[in-house]
């Protein structure tokens, strides 16, 4: 009877954890059980399923014996092929729900400078932003991710780039080894990376547990899960810095000479980090090898390899910046002032503890106090602690910068702290080793539960807050473009703000930013383009309407808008498109998305220009 019971309830156990699995790679699924409603989008409840189930199994084998297995095997677990698995499943979820699509500020940014990188040129001529009246010519049109060129004086209007050059570089490499669509892989190998070099930097430290345990809590993390998908910075820097920290906690100057690398890498996609770059430095110095001298001599080697590599990424940094912003201490962002604040730090440590802790329950900061009290019992196997007070400084530096930064709304600007989740994963992973060392077997096998249990639980936030249906949204604003394109002339201007780098890039025509547009100037700019013979529409999401009529609410266009519907494309959000030069009654009519699966790798059409008419 003890064996049947043992069979049925490790076959509940087995089917629970599928089950959960499911839920959180697919979203779960709707349906009926024996004619009941039956609903499946929570992993927790088959996975609670499952401990009880392993309870009994455990019960009726024997439970001194079955823990003993268990631990048997979880001590294998420390092996690096387990980490390599886990970072190949990151790789393969974050290519598999790639977010392809060059749309809004940041991914339409990045990816659109691809372009400019390859062709050999970052700086797009639009000289007919010179011979228009109103004021900001230049800024309003100009794309979100680009700004007016201010180079060279005296030079023909032109824009260029915001964002900083490291990874277009990066996603120009790969697509001149694989093609268009490889771009859009940088993303998702830099998050293996990172998953891989937060366990390696546990070998290093001597505690290849605790480095597993990161590894797992890392690639679930929700804001890691929702940042792998898009094409921008954020995953790519927090990997570069990990795969610094990797190299140069290895005492040779091969490493430190990688090391070096990884950090001007890491400096060129996220220049405002370099900061971290002195802690490195100062590591590769003073370092001392257990048991062994270190001559000077050696120290002052392994810091001018170190440093000679890593002085690539701000050198290369500045001379973009001097060639496109006109000097070398001047980014896309513009001045420094209004950007970092005393005002900003409260609020901002306020959001960032909150929304880690909803979104990640308070264990992290568990890791945080493993780093800044690095106590022998929880890292045993470090024989230099120093170390952890590197790591721990590179942690403040990170914060401390981003809490000075700009207060945002949302989340997943958790996503600028990404560089400092490897380590805060490492502390945790300290501590439930430690936990679980030398204790009982049942406990060893309750802790590893846990660890599992709070993975899932992670994947799963991320997964109910969209990390894996982005695509999906952001895809039908390449749909709307080529409707756009389809109901417009060659010769048009849509105004726009969300959608003006998407339109310019899907749609291949020219988009003017109406936040720039001074609130008395609509109906005169679109008169003057009318004139011209530029044919005036504006695209503008559900978000944007009413910016839109409170912005220029005492013009004639405003008024008759309604009346100027072409279309309203419905689908996550609504888009509205609108005839602001030949408005025609009753002419709006509803449609919806349509195939998204063949807008993957959708090419971009030739950048638009306006040629206007006398």
């Amino acid at each position: 009877m003890r064996r049947l019971i043992s069979i049925f309830a490790l076959g509940v156990a087995l089917v629970s954890i599928a089950w959960a699995l499911y839920v959180v790679l697919f979203g779960g699924f709707d349906g009926a059980l024996f004619g009941r409603p039956f609903r499946s989008r929570e992993p927790l409840r088959p996975l609670l399923w499952a401990s009880a189930a392993l309870a009994v199994f455990a019960w009726a084998n024997g439970i001194e014996r079955t823990t003993r297995a268990w631990v048997a095997r979880l001590s294998t677990l420390d092996h690096p092929f387990t980490a390599v698995a886990i970072a190949f499943g990151v790789g393969v979820i974050g290519v598999a729900y790639a977010d392809t699509a060059a749309v809004g500020s940041d991914a339409y940014g990045y990816v659109s400078q691809v372009d400019r990188w390859m062709t050999g040129d970052l700086v797009l001529p639009q000289p007919w932003a010179s011979e228009v009246p109103w004021p900001l010519a230049e800024w309003t049109f100009s794309p979100l991710g680009y700004r007016p060129y201010s180079g060279r004086a005296g030079a023909p209007a032109a824009i260029v780039p915001t964002y900083s050059a490291g990874l277009p570089l990066l996603m120009a490499l790969f697509d001149l080894v694989a093609g268009y669509c490889a771009r859009f892989w940088v993303v998702p190998v830099a998050g293996g990376l990172l998953v891989w070099t937060t366990y390696g930097i546990g070998r290093r430290l001597g505690a290849p547990r605790a480095g597993l345990v990161a590894a797992w809590l890392v690639a679930t993390s929700p804001v890691f899960l929702f940042m792998l998908m898009p094409p921008m910075s954020d995953v790519p820097a927090a990997a570069l810095w990990t795969l610094a920290v990797y190299f140069v906690l290895t005492p040779t100057l091969r490493a430190a000479l990688y090391g070096g690398a990884a950090t001007a890498l890491a400096i060129l996609v996220r220049p405002n980090l370099w900061p971290l770059a002195g802690i490195l430095a100062a590591w590769c110095f003073f370092e001392a090898r257990p048991g062994k001298d270190v001559p000077h001599r050696y120290s002052f080697r392994r810091l001018s390899y170190f440093m000679g590599c890593a002085a690539i990424g701000p050198l290369v940094t500045a001379g973009v910046y001097a060639r496109l912003y006109g000097s070398p201490f001047v980014s896309g962002y513009g001045e420094l002032d209004g950007l970092f604040a005393w005002a900003h730090v409260v609020p901002n440590i306020r959001n960032y503890v909150g929304w880690l802790v909803s979104s990640q329950t308070p264990v992290p900061f568990l890791g945080l106090a493993a780093l800044f009290v690095p106590v022998r019992r929880l890292w045993p196997g470090v024989g230099d602690r120093r170390v952890l007070g590197g790591v721990a400084l590179m942690i403040c530096v990170v914060w401390a910068q981003y809490c000075g930064y700009l207060v945002f709304p949302d989340w997943m600007f958790l996503r600028f702290l990404l560089p400092s989740w490897p380590f805060m994963m490492l502390g945790v992973g300290a501590i439930a080793t430690a936990a679980a060392r030398g204790r009982a077997p049942a406990i060893a096998v309750a802790v590893a539960w846990v660890v599992l249990l709070l993975g899932v639980y992670d994947a799963q936030v991320a997964a109910a807050r969209g990390a894996f249906d982005e695509w999906r949204t952001n895809r039908r604003f390449i749909d709307v473009a080529g409707r756009v394109r389809q109901s417009t002339e060659e010769a048009s201007v849509i105004m726009t703000v969300l959608q003006s780098g998407s339109i310019r890039y899907y749609a291949g025509r020219q988009t003017l930013r109406f936040d720039y547009l001074g609130s008395d100037w609509l109906d005169r700019s679109v008169e003057w383009l009318t004139a011209r013979g530029v044919h005036v529409y504006a695209l503008l999401d559900q978000s944007e309407i009413a910016d839109f009529r409170r912005r220029f609410s005492r013009q004639r266009t405003v008024e008759r808008l309604d009346e100027s519907l072409l279309f309203a494309y419905r689908g996550s959000t609504t888009m509205y498109f609108y005839d602001l030069g030949r408005p025609v009654a009753g002419t709006g009519r509803v449609e919806t998305d349509g195939d998204l699966s063949r807008l993957r790798c959708a090419l971009p059409l030739p950048a638009p220009s306006l040629v206007f008419t006398r």
